[in-house]
């Protein structure tokens, strides 16, 4: 009885595979899989056995590359807030690099705030 596993993994080796859910990948030139009571060459072919190989090969790559930038994304971070909660900044997390006479703070909202104060219109009476 063959079980319909929606996963399938490929073993290649000499050895029967760990599992009876694999490709199985026999001397690098026939694809076997097992039918509920052996394993059973459906393929026989060198040329196909080294494509899927290649392939496996890639794909394997692949992985290892998605995982070092998905790790990196997790650790980035804008002004301490992790990119990865896609944060909303606003003028509190966002610092100038400059200095003035009026601008004494690295903090945007505060040097706004006091050159709204300095622009705002004296009445006099």
């Amino acid at each position: 009885m063959i079980i319909n596993n929606k996963q399938i993994n490929i073993w290649r080796g000499d050895s029967d595979p760990p599992t009876l859910f694999h490709l199985w990948i026999y001397n690098d030139l026939e694809l076997r899989l097992y039918n509920g009571t052996e394993w059973v060459t459906f393929i026989d072919n060198a040329d196909l056995a080294q494509q899927i190989i290649a392939i496996t090969e890639k794909v394997n790559l692949l992985n290892s590359k998605v995982s070092v930038i998905d790790e990196a994304f997790n650790n980035s971070t804008v002004n301490h807030k992790f990119i990865k909660d896609n944060p909303v900044l606003n003028t509190d997390d966002i610092n100038n690099t400059q200095s003035g006479n009026f601008i004494t703070t690295n903090n945007i909202t505060s040097n706004l705030s006091k050159i709204d104060t300095l622009l705002d219109t004296q009445i006099l009476e």
